[in-house]
């Protein structure tokens, strides 16, 4: 046993072990690099010390433990390690077998050269004992015979010269040749041991490199070989799932099949989930595949059971929603297809809702959304106890408004039966119940993944396994194609026939159709169908539990936006014939105005109808429409601007619309209070919108209105009017010294004239004008006293007018 401790080993491995490795990143990434340094050169000294041999899962499970890391990524990570160390082992062999090939051919040139100069000393040695023969021959001749003799020797020796050259020429040719097949041939040796390193290391290798290794190849168990099978096996597979879809998945299987698919398990249960988490929206077509391959390897659909639920508890460990929402749809198709318990989507959705979250409840949704129907066919008691928790989840309220849109929208698919998400489309049920197999797994199961089927492993018994599969697939196939044939037969002719026979006489009825519709039109002109209309939102409303309850029933009846109107309508008449205010409604508008823009626009628009006709209804129905809408501008579900239609004055309110108004603005003091209220009132931006209800325009006007709010007790938002009313009547004051003035200065004007005309008179004059002077002035101020007393007046009737109508109103 090795030490599996990192803390307690004492060695400290090598440098080279700490470099970051080629792949690590990706994962390190994906887990935010949960392995340290200090555990990578561990895990780099142990692979080193066991001969790169690969971990026990016992191994991998105490790692696990030590650096809080899944298996996945352990033997991903070894994987990458393992191929960094093989690859440089590989290289520094390949770099020692050029060394060595140059030392043979230096070698191989050194002795050719040796041969050059042996044969020279040969080559002399032979013409010194030529020589050495002639001048014997000389000696023994006569001298006649000497003279032509040497004349002969010395042609001879020119010959022979002449032709070891020529073999010397020849001889260097031949070695040059021999030297340049030796080269290549080296160059060949180093390019396939080079792809085969390359094929080792899972690396990809071009195509006009491969086909010069398959020729020579020929031995099936050697590593070579089936590595180069198993990266076949791998793109078939993949490029097969890529081009699955509803039309063609029936000849997919076939081909699929003809591959073998338990040496390649691995590889193909990895393709389908990477497709899968890719586009969810196709999970129902990669359960009928499996569904299909499970009737003949089921342990082909165990194992990505198995997988899906290890994915998906490290996803909702690791707060990947995306990732839950796929394996969570991908399970509850296979759940469809009775390739999966129907427990197990239950303990899941559980999971999720026992301590909900925004993105808890949304995942389980989305898996009750597809596996519903099915759960209401087999287990509705399961179904209805999971829909009471979502229903507590509501009226707690734990969860935001985005959530509960989502719960409601759901329960509106529930009431259809779930209508838009079917178990099984008829195209995708390729298997009988007979054949369908189940595997009970569970969550708290300890599965297997068995990831080492995603690696290449040499298979010493490579012949023996291939054979086996090949009868395997002959049976599969030999049962399939024929049935399959038969069936595509059989539903080609049968289509055929049909659309032979009745195609025809549905167009013709679509004709005839067309063309009594366009020649007669009929209009309503009765109101039946407003009257059902507002029938069934009647109903609908007085059977409804809860508010959100009947908010996803009023949205579910489709009705046309002629008609949509009438659903604001009806809620605001309900609410009038309520003996009392219920908030039931109010919570029900508000919700309906914060749904979309085109709700609030047409209670904008109801208001300033039910406003316009507010005489003809009772007390009661007043204040409870009042208190209606006093929520709804309460909690901002429709703009405060709509009171600019209220116009508050003596001449334009009657005793019911200040009953109305009454009703509203106390309701609004007692939930927001009098300062934001006053607050709300008197923002910048929309003020000038409520001249109608604070009028400027007219002092009568403004005294009415301030009369009216301080009767309410609300006298607070009326301080801006009490301003405005004091300077109005400074102003009207000052105006009227102005003109007193403008009278005094005429009468002095015309008593100095008077006075210039004779000065016997003048005595009588200035009597005269000084006793008209004084009856001017005791004039004036009797006009002073009496438009005081007048307005003092005015003033007094107006407010016994405003607090007497205020009195009748209350």
């Amino acid at each position: 046993m090795t030490n599996t401790n990192p803390r307690k080993r004492k060695e400290t491995p090598s440098n080279e072990n700490s470099d970051q490795l080629p792949g690590f990143e990706i994962i390190g990434k994906s887990y935010d690099g949960k392995i340290t340094e200090e555990q990578k050169n561990y895990i780099g000294s142990w692979i080193k010390k066991h001969k790169y041999e690969s971990p026990t899962k016992d191994l991998l499970d105490s790692w696990n433990k030590q650096f809080s890391v899944d298996n996945s990524v352990l033997v991903q990570y070894l994987e990458t390690y393992k191929k960094k160390i093989q690859s440089e082992n590989e290289s520094k062999e390949n770099e020692k077998k050029k060394e060595d090939a140059s030392v043979k051919v230096t070698e191989k040139e050194n002795e050719s050269e040796k041969g050059k100069e042996k044969e020279k000393e040969k080559e002399t040695k032979e013409k010194q004992t030529s020589n050495s023969k002639s001048s014997s021959l000389s000696n023994s001749s006569s001298n006649s015979s000497s003279s032509s003799g040497s004349n002969s020797n010395s042609n001879s020796n020119s010959d022979e010269e002449n032709e070891t050259k020529k073999k010397q020429k020849k001889e260097a040719k031949q070695q040059r040749k021999q030297l340049k097949i030796e080269k290549k041939k080296m160059k060949e040796e180093q390019e396939k041991e080079e792809i085969k390193g390359m094929l080792n290391n899972g690396l990809y290798v071009p195509p006009w490199k491969l086909k010069k290794i398959q020729q020579e190849i020929n031995d099936h168990q050697t590593k070579e070989y089936q590595r180069m099978m198993w990266d076949a096996l791998n793109k078939s597979i993949n490029g097969l799932i890529n081009k699955l879809n509803v039309s063609n998945i029936k000849y997919i299987i076939v081909e699929i099949f003809s591959e073998n698919l338990i040496r390649g398990s691995g590889i193909f249960i990895r393709s389908i989930m990477t497709a899968q988490e890719a586009a969810p929206k196709f999970s129902d077509i990669y359960s009928s595949l499996i569904s299909v391959v499970n009737t003949k390897l089921p342990e082909i659909g165990e194992l990505i059971l198995s997988r899906l639920i290890n994915k998906f508890l490290r996803s909702f460990k690791h707060n990947m929603k995306q990732r839950a929402i796929a394996c969570s749809r991908f399970i509850s198709h296979l759940v469809n297809q009775k390739v999966c318990h129907e427990l197990l989507p239950l303990q899941i959705i559980t999971l999720l809702i026992e301590n909900p979250t925004d993105d808890s409840i949304e995942v389980a949704i989305q898996m009750l959304k597809e596996v519903g129907q099915t759960l209401l066919e087999i287990i509705p008691k399961g179904l209805s106890a999971i829909e009471d928790q979502l229903r507590e989840i509501l009226n707690e309220e734990q969860v935001n408004f985005k959530t509960q849109y989502i719960i409601e929208n759901y329960f509106g698919v529930r009431k259809k039966s779930f209508e838009g998400y079917p178990s099984v489309i008829p195209e995708l049920n390729l298997v009988h119940e007979d054949d369908q197999i189940t595997h009970e797994l569970m969550l708290d199961d300890e599965l297997d993944e068995k990831l080492q089927l995603n690696i290449f492993k040499l298979d010493e018994n490579y012949d023996e396994n291939e054979k086996k599969y090949k009868t395997i697939k002959a049976e599969i196939l030999g049962e399939s194609e024929s049935s399959s044939n038969s069936e595509d037969y059989s539903s080609g002719s049968g289509d055929g026939s049909e659309s032979g026979s009745g195609s025809g006489s549905e167009n013709e009825y679509d004709q005839v159709k067309n063309e009594n519709s366009e020649q007669v039109k009929i209009e309503d002109r009765t109101d039946t169908d407003k009257t059902n209309i507002r029938r069934t939102i009647y109903l609908t409303i007085m059977s409804s539990a809860s508010f959100e309850e009947c908010g996803h029933k009023l949205l579910q009846l489709k009705l046309r936006e002629s008609d949509e109107k009438e659903i604001p309508n009806m809620i605001i008449q309900c609410c009038s014939q309520e003996r009392t205010y219920l908030k039931f409604y109010g919570l029900l508008g508000s919700r309906f105005c914060k749904l979309d823009v085109k709700w609030q626009l047409m209670f904008d628009d109801l208001f300033n109808e039910e406003y316009s006709k507010i005489h003809r209804y009772e007390t009661n129905r007043l204040r409870n429409i009042a208190k209606f809408y006093a929520y709804l501008l309460q909690t901002q579900s429709i703009p405060l601007t709509i009171l600019s239609r209220i116009r508050l004055s003596k001449e334009e309110t009657t005793a019911s619309s200040r009953i109305f108004i009454k009703e509203m603005f106390q309701e609004m003091a007692e939930f927001l209070g009098i300062p934001k209220l006053n607050s709300m009132f008197k923002d910048p931006e929309i003020y000038h919108q409520f001249s109608g209800l604070f009028p400027t325009d007219d002092p009568r006007n403004t005294r009415f209105a301030i009369n009216f709010f301080t009767s309410i007790e609300l006298g607070a938002l009326t301080n801006q009017l009490r301003e405005n009313l004091d300077r109005v009547s400074a102003i009207e004051y000052l105006k009227k010294q102005a003109e007193l003035e403008k009278s005094s200065s005429g009468s002095s004007s015309s008593s100095s004239s008077s006075s210039s005309s004779g000065s016997g008179t003048s005595s009588s004059s200035s009597s005269s004008s000084s006793s008209s002077s004084s009856s001017g002035s005791d004039s004036s101020s009797k006009s002073d006293s009496d438009s005081g007393s007048s307005s003092s007046s005015n003033s007094n009737s107006d407010s016994s007018e405003s607090s007497s109508e205020s009195a009748e109103s209350d």
